[in-house]
């Protein structure tokens, strides 16, 4: 038998198993590092905030402009171009800063969005981000627009 039975083939039975163990630890490793890089990223809200003004920049300096020689009431209607900006359509228009709602939660007890302001903003500087809910700016984003959370 020895003559048709090549022993090189053969392999030990708890090889599969060790492999299959190998590959499991490998893509559970690879999962958490996917997650870890995604959870532990710095600058996440800033990123989304640049984007979202970059995507809205034309429309959201003419509003400041309309802003700047008083068109705009106290609570004044979104333009087209900045409807899909602000879903929740939360937008005033106050004596030193005019805030456009990003994001609320779903009790409309918290919320973030960007800020335009006459002058740059202190940090004693507070503006109402939803009905319960007060945010500081975080940081300019571009033409006196500001982020704010």
């Amino acid at each position: 038998m020895s003559f048709f039975w090549d022993s090189s083939f053969e392999t030990a039975p708890d090889t599969g198993r060790r492999r299959s163990r190998i590959i499991a630890l490998a893509v559970v490793a690879l999962a958490a590092a996917v997650v870890a890089a995604v959870i532990l990223r710095p600058g996440t809200s800033g990123d989304y905030a640049d984007h979202r003004y970059r995507e809205h920049r034309a429309a959201l300096a003419a509003l400041a402009a309309d802003y700047r020689a008083g068109r705009l009431p106290a609570e004044p209607e979104l333009p087209a171009g900045l409807r899909s900006l602000c879903p929740s359509g939360f937008v005033y228009a106050g004596p030193t800063a005019l805030f456009v709602q990003l994001w609320q939660d779903w009790r409309a007890e918290s919320g973030n969005g960007l800020a335009y302001f006459l002058e740059p903003p202190t940090d004693q500087t507070v503006i109402p981000t939803a009905d319960g809910d007060r945010g500081r700016p975080q940081r300019e984003v571009g033409d006196g627009w500001w982020w704010v959370d």
